[in-house]
């Protein structure tokens, strides 16, 4: 049971006892309710939890926080003032009441896909809860921490930002024993103005550690000592990882095979030689401060890489695809949908240029914009086209007004498509459907922006999904 009306008593000081219930999980949103949730009706700006009060009913919701009883529907409601501020308060109490060893991961890409390495290594040495998806904001982060049980053994939480201050609070809320960064890049340039602001913003993830815990940093980052400098005001222990000869964690070699990478790295005194069933270069490093989180939760770091041979990439972030078609032929999607920024954008095309097209095939980019870069954005999207060249891409799909220099700066030859907004996504599936044969190897990245119309380029993965029949999503290539 992770809540009961007397919990509950306790966490939020109610002076009205609630209706006896237990719930076996928290949610604020009907459409993804689970029997014997607790559902916390939370009011934004376009939706009132209020209203859907009676589909979480019938749904089998245990229970309902609210900020107003709501007549005619028969469940267990808890009255408190603002059930936002009543969500913070479970966190707290959540949070304050767990045995776990808990890791908060941040970064400016990797760390949705690290925070799903760790939970799915971490959960095969005991209980573990981490964060859905990338509930990252401040409403993501209080709910993951809401549903952390208190038997776990581990907790992993992702933090993410888009202004200056957004990171401390939250990381002071979750409390961690070890913080992890994956990496700094220029992102959110439009309301940070630079990186090395992005660096400092990402490393105030460090006021929020326990004391005694650890901050795990990419010693390779050019801005490494401005975010050490930070653990150290902290009096935090700095295990560093990366190629640099003095890291506490050094990755020694990285293969890029037919399988994904083979890697050999030291974590601390451990020698680890494993394999990771990925085709991102870029994931060795992320592997190496996954690795080097465990480590600092203490958990055993060799089972850990040995676990890694099984882990899958998340959709939307480097998921890999084979799409058969009717003809027995096949071609193979890098769905890396979710989110884009330069560093993040370099590395996926990385990726496309060592993947092999099958005989007559083609290696195929759609790309949609990357978001928030400010001032630097026209500069970022022209530099894309000598990494698509670099990376032996012949024909470039582009969406979204941001895209426009690059696509005015595209040949001839590799430009395919260019759609200037949402209005144009079905004409670019139609044309990408069109283009697309067997051999060809497609990838897709782009920013979704906070309400991403159909998901934007994930429509488009969908659509190329769905030429195979017997496509099963989630499988693997």
């Amino acid at each position: 049971m992770l809540w009961t009306d007397a919990d509950l008593e306790k966490a939020l000081g109610l002076k009205t006892p609630c209706d006896s219930f237990g719930a076996h999980g928290v949610s604020i949103d009907t459409r993804t309710l689970h029997k014997h949730d607790l559902f916390i009706a939370l009011k934004g700006p376009v939706s009132d939890g209020h209203t859907h009060l009676e589909e979480a009913r019938r749904k089998g919701a245990a229970a309902a926080l609210v900020s107003h009883f709501v007549e005619g529907v028969d469940i267990p409601q808890c009255v408190v003032p603002d059930t936002f501020e009543a969500l913070t308060q479970l966190a707290h109490f959540a949070r304050q009441r767990a045995q776990a060893q808990v890791s908060a991961v941040t970064g400016s890409f990797g760390k949705t896909g690290s925070k799903e390495a760790l939970k799915d290594l971490l959960a095969r040495q005991g209980a573990t809860t981490a964060s859905h998806s990338s509930f990252n904001n401040h409403w993501g982060v209080p709910l993951s921490l809401a549903r952390l049980r208190p038997q776990d053994a581990y907790g992993i939480f992702e933090v993410g930002m888009n202004h200056p201050g957004e990171i401390a609070p939250l990381a002071k809320l979750v409390r961690p024993h070890a913080a992890l960064i994956t990496t700094v890049d220029a992102m959110h340039m439009a309301h940070m103005g630079s990186v090395c602001t992005v660096a400092l913003e990402k490393a105030s993830i460090f006021e929020g550690v326990e004391p005694g815990g650890f901050a795990i940093l990419n010693q390779d980052n050019p801005y490494y000592e401005d975010m050490a400098c930070v653990a150290k005001e902290q009096d935090l222990e700095i295990l560093s990882f990366g190629t640099h000869p003095e890291a506490f964690s050094r990755l020694t070699v990285s293969r890029l095979t037919e399988t994904g990478l083979e890697i050999e790295a030291r974590i601390g005194k451990t020698k680890c030689f494993f394999h990771v069933p990925v085709f991102q270069t870029h994931w060795a490093m992320n592997a190496l401060g996954v690795l080097t989180t465990i480590h600092a939760l203490g958990a055993d770091v060799t089972q850990a890489a040995r676990d890694f041979e099984t882990f899958v990439l998340p959709q939307g972030r480097g998921h890999q695809t084979k799409v058969h078609l009717p003809d027995g032929g096949y071609f193979t999607v890098i769905d890396e949908s979710y989110n884009a920024g330069p560093a993040s954008m370099r590395a996926a095309l990385e990726t496309l240029g060592v993947m092999k097209p099958g005989a007559c095939g083609k290696r195929i980019a759609v790309l949609a914009e990357m978001l928030e870069l400010g001032d630097q954005s026209e500069e970022e999207h022209r530099a894309l086209l000598p990494l698509l060249e670099k990376a032996g891409v012949t024909r470039v799909f582009t969406l979204g007004v941001a895209t426009e220099p690059l696509a005015s700066a595209l040949p001839s030859s590799m430009a395919a498509y260019h759609g200037h907004g949402n209005e144009d996504l079905e004409a670019l599936t139609k044309a990408v459907l069109a283009e697309v044969s067997s051999g060809d190897v497609i990838m897709l990245k782009g920013s979704r922006g906070q309400r991403a119309y159909r998901g934007r380029l994930s429509y488009v993965v969908d659509a190329l999904l769905g030429l195979d029949p017997s496509h099963a999503p989630g499988k693997a290539m």
